[in-house]
């Protein structure tokens, strides 16, 4: 069995918002339309 481990440097406002990104662009894709998207604490996506 062989293990690969890597390691990233990168600041967690970095990683937020990576997820903050992706989580926009799948809403518009299951919306269907290019509209602002409000990502809110708290509320369910």
């Amino acid at each position: 069995m062989i293990t690969i481990t890597d390691q990233a440097k990168f600041k967690a406002k970095d990683f937020f918002n990576y997820l903050n990104m992706q989580l926009t662009q799948a809403i518009k894709k299951a919306r269907g339309n290019d509209l602002p998207v409000k990502i809110v604490a708290g509320t369910t996506y």
